[in-house]
This record gives structure tokens, sequence and C-alpha cells, in this order.
């Protein structure tokens, strides 16, 4: 007979158990996301962002029943064989090599976990991000906005002096596509002014598509079945993957039909030049780098000697999956980011949104970028997401 004196502690459910882990994990990123903000005596608080994913694998210990993100898990499998495989063909010499890898790893680690969010968590998050910025235009004691100038000026020069930042530059477009799916009004226009201090052009595009795919998703019926939704979202990614690969051309096409009174490299900012190499390199590279790829971290070296070390980063996402893991590497990030993020209407809007941004940026391996879009993707995400 049992003892009735013994106390039973009660059990926590899975759902608290997730959610102060993920509480934890937003404390973490704060404090990494100060490096990234800052200057240079918060950097190596950066560094603090490697620990978030796996604290969010660890939670899944502490559950009952936990739960993964199976096309999450089958993307990490994939792209570690496509890591192997695209080192084999190319090479792993890279200096950049080990860092790709173990920083794309862990972003794909971090959507495995189905993790329980609350709209708090991600204000939480938003709010804290905007005062960052904030704190750093304030401290900055630059008057003029970067983004604003350059409309002022009209000139399509990117050179335009004034406040700019990488990070609300990116994460502000991805905040106010979530905000305004979610019904956010106020947040949606903080957002919205979030990215115009960012300074990031193609931020102001990837609202715009981002609010047009929310809607379109949100309100033609044939996409309330997530089958559908991963077809029109795999055309959609297919689009704006040739569109970044061949961006030099078409810029180049538009430079000359608006007859612009500045040069190109003015207006892309060392992107043409490194595109230009890039698209050299693969016209003339073997068959099996086509296939998969010269490596990882290939792009990074590249755009590092094109341009003396001036950018580290090709600035074109598309064109850097392309170029270190082939044409198999393409297809394999762009399927799985349509079945990934296919598991809601905001979700979908949310990954048109990256999409557009990989064009000109490198959000792929900004582990501060990803840790919101992965609240952000779990919040709207319903436990259970069937493919009919």
């Amino acid at each position: 007979m049992a003892d009735a004196s013994v106390t039973r502690v009660p059990e926590v459910p899975d759902e608290a158990v997730s959610r102060l882990y993920v509480s934890v994990a937003c404390g973490i990123y704060l404090v990494g996301y100060a490096g990234y903000s800052f200057g240079d005596a918060f950097a190596p608080l950066r560094y603090l962002l490697y620990v978030v994913p796996p604290l969010l694998v660890v939670s899944l210990t502490f559950q009952r029943a936990p739960m993964i993100n199976r096309p999450a898990m089958a993307f990490l499998v994939a792209y570690l064989v496509l890591v192997l495989v695209s080192g084999l063909a190319g090479t792993t010499e890279s200096a950049d090599y080990l860092r790709n890898v173990i920083i794309i790893s862990l972003i794909i680690l971090t959507f495995i976990p189905v993790i329980h969010v609350s709209a708090g968590q991600i204000n939480f998050v938003f709010y804290c991000s905007l005062i960052y910025l904030v704190l750093a235009f304030w401290t900055a004691g630059i008057e003029n906005i970067r983004i604003l100038e350059m409309l002022r000026e009209g000139t399509g020069s990117a050179l335009q002096r004034g406040f700019d930042d990488n990070q609300g530059g990116l994460l502000g477009p991805l905040y106010a596509v979530f905000l305004y799916a979610t019904g956010a009004k106020l947040q949606f226009v903080l957002a919205v002014l979030m990215s115009v201090l960012g300074g990031k052009r193609v931020g102001m595009a990837a609202i715009l598509f981002g609010v047009v795919a929310s809607i379109a998703f949100r309100n033609i019926a044939a996409f309330k079945q997530r089958r559908n939704r991963i077809a029109a979202l795999l055309g959609v990614l297919g689009i704006m993957n040739l569109v970044a690969v061949n961006l030099n051309s078409i810029s180049e096409a538009a430079h000359q039909m608006l007859d612009m009174s500045v040069s190109i490299e003015e207006v892309m900012l060392g992107r043409f030049l490194i595109g230009s190499e890039m698209s050299h390199q693969m016209d003339t590279r073997p068959l099996s780098e086509s296939l998969f790829g010269s490596g990882p971290g290939r792009a990074d070296s590249l755009a590092s000697r094109v341009t003396d070390g001036i950018l580290t980063q090709p600035h074109n996402d598309w064109m850097k999956i392309l170029y270190d893991y082939g044409i198999a590497g393409s297809l394999i990030f762009t399927t799985f980011m349509a079945v990934v993020f296919s598991t809601s209407a905001t979700a979908a809007a949310l990954a048109v949104a990256s999409a557009t941004l990989m064009c000109t940026d490198n959000v792929l391996i900004y582990l501060f970028y990803q840790f919101p879009l992965a609240l952000m993707v779990a919040y709207v995400t319903p436990r259970e997401v069937p493919l009919h």
C-alpha cells in the first residue's frame, strides 16, 4: 500500500516547460543581440546566440510528449549530406567553411523543436530590438536617415550619408509583415518606422511583397489547404531564386533603361562586381561543382577577395547557395523553405519577405534574424498541420 504521507510533485505541462525555455532563449538572444547593436565593445556578446538553438532542443528532453518539426529535421539531414557531397565536389579549404556549416546547421536546428510561443514573448523581443535601434541612433550622433536621403536625392546612389543599421533594416520588415498579418496595427506602424530607420532599401520591398503575400494566402480559398500553399510558395520562391541569380543582368538592363546619372556600382554598392565574378566562376567550373557546388563558404571567400576585404559576404543569398551548394543545393533549400514555411498563411508570407531580403542580403546565416523568425513561425503554426 502506498504511503499516504508522500507528497506528489505536480507534473508541469509541456506547454509551460516549452514557454519557460523560450523565455530563457529570448533573454539570451537579447543579450547576444546587443553585441550587434552597440559597437565593438559589445561584439563578443553576439556569440551567445550560438547557445539558443541547442537550448531549444534541450527543452524537448523535459517534456512528456515532445514534438519535432519533421520537415525541418529532414532539411537538416539533407543539408549535412549536401555539405559532404559539395565538399567532395569542391573544396573544404575555405576559411569560412566551418563557420558556414555550423551557423546554417544551428539555424535549421532552431526550427526543429515544436515550441510554444506567446504573443507577449514576441512583443517583448520586438520592443527590445526597437529600443536597441533607437539607442544606436541616439548614440551615433547622426541626424539624417540614409534611406530618406536616398529618396530625397533621387539619383539611385546608395552612397548617401546618414544613419543606417543592418539589424534594424532586416528585422524591421520581418516584424512588419508578422504584425500586419496578426492584426497588430500600432506595432505594425512601429515596425515600418523601424525599417525606415534601419535604412535597407530591400526592406521596403520585403514589406510590400510580404503584406501582399499575407493578403493572398489568407483570402484565396485554395490556399486553405497546405499542399496548395506549398505549391504556391515553391513557385514564388523559385521565381525569386531565378531573379536573384540573374540580378546583375536585370540590374544592368534597368540601369541603362532608366539612364541613371550614377554608375551601377554606386547603386549596388559592390554587389555588381561580386555577382559578375561569381557568375564567371560558375560558368567555367566543372560539372561536378555546377551540380553540387564549390563548397560551403566559397562565396564568402570570393566576395572578400574581389572587394579587398571591404565586403565579406556576397550580399545575395540565392547566388551564394548556388555557388556554394550547386544546382542540387539550390533545389533543396528552395523546396524545404516552401515546406517548412507552409504551415500557415502568415508563415508563408514571412517566407516571401525573407526570400526578398535574400536577394540582396545574407539573412541565411544571421542567427539574430532567424531566431525571431522561428518564434513567429511557431506562434502562427497549429500543433497539427496536415498536408491536405
